[in-house]
C-alpha cells in the first residue's frame, strides 16, 4: 500500500503559517519547518490532539545543510511519502534604509531567504511532488505555493534589498512553473497585498475595520482552493487584498506623526551639557531611554574624579541600610555584581580610563569566528553550567548556522549572541589588574543587544527572547544603576507569562528535554525577579500562589551544578517571602510585634535552608580564593553573600536581645528570640571574604 501523501510548510509562525498548517493538516499528515522551535511546537501538539499527524523541525531555509537535515527527519517520520502540497511561507528580512547607507550584506540578507531559501526548498520538495503527480489515484494535482508580498510587483523607496529579493522569488516561481507544470505540478504564486490581521497589526491600526485587513484564515482558504484546482485550470498567481485599502493613507499618517515626534525630541534636546559630553551613546533610542541615571548620565560610568557613588538607591527610605553594610549586601548580587575590595579601589569601568569611558562605536563589531567560539565556551563553562540561562546544544547549533551572517535583523539571535559575548568578557575581566579592554568590549556587546530590545518586547514571543532579556538584565545588574536590570527582568517575566511558562500544563505534549529547558529558563528568571525585588524593596513580578511549574530535574547538569541551581531557587523563594512578609505594603500595616513574629519564622526558614547547604568556607579563605578563582567557587561565594543579605533583611525586624522585658512579653507564646550574634558573625565572615576576592576590575561576581 502506497504511503499517504503529506504536506510540508516552511515558515510557520503564529499568523499565516499556522493558519495554513491547520487547513492542510486537517486533510493530510504534515511537516512544519520553522527557524525557532517555539513557532511550531504548540501547533504540532494542537494538530495531533485533534486527530491529525504533525511533526516539526527547526530549520534555516537559507542553509542547504539545515534543509537537508530537516528532510532526513521528514523521511524518518513519513518514509518515501509523496508530497501533496509544499508551501514556502518564509518571510524575507525587511529592511528600510537609504540605498547609499545600505551595506552589501544588508542588501543580500533578504535574498538569503526569499530567493536562496525558496530555491533550496523547491529542490527538496519537487521529487516528492513529482511522485504525487505520477499517482493516478491522487485526488488533486500536487501544489507548490510561494507566499510573497506587495514588493514582488511594486517597490517603494528605501527597500531595495527586500523588493529586489521579492521580485527574484516571483521570477523563480515563473521559471519553476514553466518547467514543472507540464509534468503535473501546480506551481502558484500568492501576493499578499495588504496588512495581515495579526495582534501586532491590530495594535498599530486599532481603528481599522475588519475589512481593511487580510485574515490569516482567508489566506489559508485561498491556498486550499489553489490545491483543489484540476489540471485543466491552474491559477498561476493570485493577488489578495482586503476590501478596504487604507494601508497607504494610514502608513503615511503614521510616518508623518513619527517625524513630528522625532522633530520635537530633537528640538527639546540641549546642544551640550556636562553629562551629555561624557555619556556613552547607546545603540538605539529605546536603549538610551532605558539605561540612564536619574540625573541623565549613563549608569555604565562612574565619575572617579569625585565622590564614590552612593549605592543607597537600592533600598527605599523605610528599609535604608547603613553605609558599608549596604555595599556588602548589594555587592552579593546574583549576576555581575561589583564587590568593593580594599585591594582595588576602582569600579567598572576601571581607573585606567581616569574619568569616563571612551565612547565605543555605535555597533561593536563581532570578533572572528574562532575568537567568538572561545568566548562562548568560556561563558558556558564558567557561568551557564552553574546557572543555566541558555541551552548549550541549541546555542552552538545556531552559532554554526548563523554566526557568519549575524546582524540585528535577526533580533533574538543578535541579542543572545551579544549577551553571551558580554558575559565572557566580564568573566575575563575578573583576574585582570587593568580590565579596561575587556570591560569596553563587554559594554559594546551589551549595547548591541540593547539595540533590539523593542523588537524582543513587541514582535517575538519565544524562549530566545526571554533568554535575551534575562541575559541583558544579568549584565546590567553589575552596573551602579539597578533600574535597567529591574525593567528588563520584569519584561522577561511578562514574556514568560505570555507563553505560560509559569504553568506546568504548557509543557504537555513537549519532549522531556524541551520541557526541562522551559523550566530552567523560567526558574532563572524567577531567581532574578525575587533577588532584585528584595534588594530594591519593590514588588516582585511572580506570585508564588499563581504558578505550578515543576522544579528543574537533576538530568543533564552535573550534581554539584544542579545542587547550586536548586539552592538558588530555594533561596529566591525565601527572598520573596521576606519581601512579602516584611517590606510589602501589607507588611507595613502590621504591628511591630506581628512583623517580629513573621521575621522569626522567616529566620527559622532561612536557617533550615542553610543547614541543607555547604556554603561554609575554610578558615583560610586566601587558600580557596585568588586570581585563579574557579567559576564554581565564584558562584558559591555569591550564594553565601546573597544568604547574608537575606539574613540581614530579616534581622532588622527581629527583637533585640537588649529589648525591655515588657516588650518581650508582647511576643506571641512559642516564638523565641534569635540572638543578634548570628547576623554579626555571618557579616564578619563576609568582610573577610571580600578582602580575598581577586583584585582587578571591581571583582565582578556571578
Amino acid at each position: 500500500m502506497a504511503a499517504k501523501a503529506i504536506v510540508i510548510v516552511a515558515g510557520v509562525g503564529p499568523g499565516t503559517g499556522s493558519a495554513i498548517a491547520r487547513k492542510f493538516g486537517a486533510a493530510y499528515p504534515i511537516a512544519l519547518l520553522a527557524r525557532k522551535q517555539e513557532n511550531y511546537e504548540v501547533l504540532v501538539k494542537e494538530l495531533n490532539e485533534k486527530g491529525g499527524k504533525a511533526v516539526g523541525f527547526s530549520t534555516d531555509v537559507s542553509s542547504e545543510e539545515s534543509v537537508e537535515a530537516a528532510f532526513r527527519n521528514i523521511h524518518d517520520e513519513y518514509g518515501d511519502a509523496p508530497v501533496a502540497a509544499a508551501i514556502f511561507n518564509a518571510p524575507g528580512i525587511f529592511l528600510k534604509k537609504p540605498l547609499l547607507e545600505m551595506s552589501v550584506d544588508e542588501f543580500g540578507a533578504s535574498w538569503q531567504v526569499s530567493c536562496k531559501g525558496a530555491f533550496i526548498f523547491s529542490q527538496a520538495t519537487l521529487p516528492g511532488l513529482l511522485r504525487q503527480a505520477g499517482d493516478s489515484n491522487a485526488m488533486h494535482p500536487p501544489t507548490l505555493i510561494f507566499t510573497n508580498a506587495t514588493a514582488a510587483i511594486k517597490a517603494n523607496a528605501r527597500v531595495s534589498g527586500f523588493a529586489s529579493a521579492q521580485h527574484g522569488m516571483r521570477a523563480l516561481h515563473q521559471s519553476i512553473a514553466r518547467e514543472f507544470a507540464p509534468k503535473g505540478v501546480h506551481v502558484a504564486h500568492a501576493i499578499i497585498d495588504g496588512a495581515i490581521d495579526l495582534p501586532r497589526t491590530r495594535e498599530l491600526f486599532e481603528d481599522w475595520a475588519d475589512e481593511a485587513m487580510i485574515g490569516t484564515e482567508d489566506i489559508a482558504e485561498a491556498y486550499w482552493n489553489l490545491h483543489l484546482q484540476t489540471k485543466r485550470g491552474f491559477t498561476n498567481e493570485i493577488d489578495m487584498r482586503p476590501m478596504l485599502e487604507k494601508c497607504f493613507k494610514y502608513i503615511a499618517e503614521l510616518e508623518k506623526r513619527l517625524s513630528e515626534v522625532e522633530a520635537r525630541d530633537k528640538a527639546r534636546a540641549p546642544n551640550s551639557s556636562s553629562h551629555e559630553e561624557n555619556a556613552t551613546p547607546v545603540a538605539s533610542r529605546n536603549a538610551t531611554a532605558l539605561v540612564k541615571f536619574v540625573d541623565g548620565t549613563s549608569p555604565w560610568m562612574v565619575d572617579l574624579g569625585g565622590q564614590q557613588l552612593d549605592s543607597s538607591y537600592t533600598q527605599s527610605n523605610s528599609v535604608q541600610l547603613n553605609p558599608g553594610v549596604h555595599d556588602l549586601h548589594y555587592h552579593s548580587q546574583v549576576t555581575l555584581s561589583t564587590v568593593g575590595s580594599p585591594k582595588a579601589d576602582h569600579q567598572w569601568p576601571p581607573t585606567a580610563l581616569k574619568s569616563r569611558w571612551l565612547p565605543p562605536p555605535p555597533c561593536q563589531p563581532l570578533p572572528t569566528s574562532a575568537i567568538a567560539l572561545e568566548l562562548i565556551q568560556e561563558a558556558f563553562s564558567n557561568y551557564n553550567r552553574f546557572l543555566p540561562l541558555f541551552d548549550e546544544e541549541d546555542f552552538m547549533r545556531e552559532f554554526q548556522l548563523k554566526y557568519s551572517t549575524s546582524s540585528s535583523m535577526d533580533a533574538t539571535w543578535w541579542a543572545c549572541l551579544n549577551v553571551v559575548l558580554s558575559i565572557a568578557y566580564r568573566l575575563r575581566a575578573i583576574p585582570k589588574s587593568d580590565p579596561t579592554l575587556e570591560n569596553n568590549l563587554a559594554f559594546g556587546h551589551v549595547q548591541n543587544a540593547l539595540s533590539v530590545v523593542s523588537d524582543l518586547l513587541i514582535c517575538d514571543q519565544s524562549l530566545a527572547a526571554v533568554r535575551a532579556l534575562a541575559g541583558m538584565a544579568c549584565v546590567l545588574q553589575g552596573t551602579p544603576n539597578p533600574e535597567p536590570a529591574a525593567m528588563l527582568i520584569a519584561a522577561a517575566l511578562r514574556l514568560a507569562h505570555a507563553m505560560n511558562m509559569h504553568r506546568e500544563f504548557s509543557n504537555l505534549g513537549l519532549t522531556e528535554s524541551q520541557a526541562e529547558r522551559r523550566r530552567r529558563l523560567f526558574w532563572k528568571v524567577y531567581i532574578l525577579d525575587k533577588d532584585i525585588s528584595l534588594r530594591m524593596a519593590r514588588p516582585f513580578g511572580q506570585d508564588d500562589d499563581d504558578m505550578d511549574v515543576l522544579l528543574p530535574s537533576n538530568g543533564s547538569l552535573e550534581p554539584s551544578h544542579q545542587g547550586l541551581f536548586n539552592l538558588r531557587i530555594g533561596l529566591a523563594i525565601i527572598q520573596g517571602q521576606v519581601y512579602k512578609e516584611l517590606y510589602s505594603v501589607r507588611a507595613a500595616r502590621q504591628t511591630d510585634t506581628q512583623r517580629a513574629a513573621a521575621a522569626q519564622n522567616l529566620s527559622s526558614l532561612l536557617s533550615y535552608w542553610k543547614s541543607s547547604t555547604e556554603i561554609e568556607l575554610p578558615d583560610d579563605y586566601s587558600i580557596s580564593l585568588g586570581p585563579g578563582v574557579s567559576g564554581e567557587m565564584i558562584h558559591w561565594v555569591v550564594l553565601r553573600l546573597t544568604y547574608i543579605h537575606c539574613l540581614t533583611m530579616i534581622d532588622r525586624h527581629l527583637p533585640r536581645t537588649t529589648s525591655s522585658f515588657s516588650y518581650q512579653e508582647t511576643i506571641p507564646l512559642g516564638v523565641s528570640l534569635a540572638p543578634d550574634s548570628v547576623c554579626v558573625v555571618e557579616s564578619r565572615k563576609a568582610i573577610c571574604l571580600v578582602e580575598v576576592i581577586p583584585q582587578g576590575d571591581c571583582s565582578c561576581v556571578w
